[in-house]
């Protein structure tokens, strides 16, 4: 029960793969910065960013995940044209000795009101 979400016209550059307890979101490499402990995007992107995770709460993979527990807590700043996201999940940081046009992490379910929740604390 996986598969690759349609992205909206909202979504701009960035997508979404759905799974069984998890999902995917990856966007195009220099713009979606991942290192070991962080992600980013740059400012202007972070409504395109919030209309992926709308996707993801509105699948049905989403609903029939069961939800169990409460989302964990996410760290979400802002420095120069960048926001930035520290928080539980699995960050795919680029190989720098492979090519990486898409960079990717992945979230658990039970995750996304949270991080939702934090970037508009961020005022983003």
């Amino acid at each position: 029960m996986g598969g690759v979400l349609e992205p909206t016209p909202a979504m701009g550059p960035y997508g979404v793969e759905v799974r069984r307890e998890s999902f995917y979101l990856g966007g195009p490499s220099g713009r979606m910065v991942v290192e070991t402990e962080r992600w980013s995007v740059p400012q202007d992107d972070v409504s395109a960013v919030f209309a992926a995770l709308e996707q993801v709460v509105s699948h049905r993979a989403y609903r029939e995940a069961g939800l169990n527990g409460q989302g964990r807590p996410f760290e979400v700043s802002r420095a120069d044209d960048r926001v930035t996201v520290v928080g539980p999940g699995a960050l795919y940081p680029c190989d720098h000795d492979e090519p990486c046009p898409y960079s990717t992490v992945e979230l658990e379910y039970r995750d996304v009101s949270e991080l939702m929740r934090a970037l508009q604390e961020a005022g983003t």
